[in-house]
């Protein structure tokens, strides 16, 4: 009886006649036969293994900002060197680090799921088939309305500080735990990241830490959350293959998921989105894969 990530929209629609980044969200489902209470639950944006070795051994580290972390033999980020880590035997394995940590609100009882049914959480829930305001305070018309959504009926929105004035008031604000290094909820639309559903006692307490930096003169500061695998309820993750077809190294165990997913980096209105659980059990033998999951609008 689990709640599940069923759809992860963040490759958006066209960045020129359409919303862009704006209308993307995600859908958590029922994928059970009683009904569930979403209060509580956590949904996280997490860091991914953007680097590591090409097949010569070639760092790919050395080719790009992130020289300046530590990695494993495996090209992985070594969280074990982050500063001040109070786990460093269990930093790489018993572990996923979230950027962006939201909570659905509720005393226990206040947002029931029924069987089979579903609800949406929008970074801005608005509808984006009609004249619309960006996260940047743009106010635009779109060209191909048929190619975005209406994301005005979500169920929750998250409102950063500053926001405000995008907040729909008929949707219930997420609980900010951690903001991450945005403005707002960004979803990265070319796969720079991997998505995570959890629940925890005490899910603002969770310690965070920062890369594992080789020296702090590097940092920006930006802190992940160390949510433990033991926690995480269903997880899609995002790899976007290089030009060169190079695939980063994974950043979840394959018992979160035992492959990723990914849309093209084209910002086309072809508007790939990855699907979660439910559909895992009616496509794939192992019910833990992005592989199969990537599908179009």
């Amino acid at each position: 009886m689990i709640l599940s990530l069923k759809t992860i929209y963040y490759a958006g629609s066209d960045n020129k006649k359409a919303a862009g980044e704006n209308d993307c969200f995600v859908e958590i489902y029922n994928n059970s036969a009683k009904t569930l209470y979403a209060d509580g639950l956590c949904f996280a944006l997490t860091t991914m293994n953007r680097y590591g070795y090409m097949a010569d051994g070639t760092c790919i580290s050395m080719q790009a900002p992130i020289k300046s972390s530590i990695l494993t033999s495996k090209g992985t980020y070594d969280w074990s060197k982050s500063e001040g880590m109070a786990d460093p035997a269990g930093a790489n394995d018993k572990y996923v680090y979230g950027n962006v940590v939201i909570m659905v609100p509720g005393s226990g009882k206040d947002h029931p799921v029924k069987p089979g049914e579903s609800f949406i959480i929008a970074p801005f829930a608005q509808n984006y088939k009609q004249p619309f305001t960006t996260s940047l305070g743009k106010q635009v018309t779109p060209e191909w309305p048929d190619s975005t959504l209406d994301l005005s009926k979500a169920e929750f929105d998250v409102v950063y500080p500053g926001y405000e004035q995008l907040d729909n008031k008929n949707a219930v604000n997420m609980v900010l735990i951690q903001k991450g290094n945005n403005k707002y909820m960004r979803m990265s639309r070319n796969g720079k990241e991997g998505y995570v559903i959890f629940r925890h006692s005490s899910p603002a307490t969770l310690p965070a830490y920062q890369y594992p930096y080789k020296d702090l003169k590097y940092s920006d500061k930006t802190v992940y959350t160390q949510i433990p695998i033991a926690s995480v309820i269903d997880a899609v993750e995002v790899i976007n293959p290089n030009a060169d077809g190079y695939v980063s190294p994974k950043a979840f165990p394959k018992s979160l998921d035992a492959s990723y997913t990914f849309s093209k980096p084209d910002y086309s209105f072809r508007c790939v989105f990855a699907q979660g659980e439910p559909y895992r059990k009616m496509v794939a033998s192992c019910c833990k894969t992005s592989t199969t999951l990537q599908s179009t609008l």
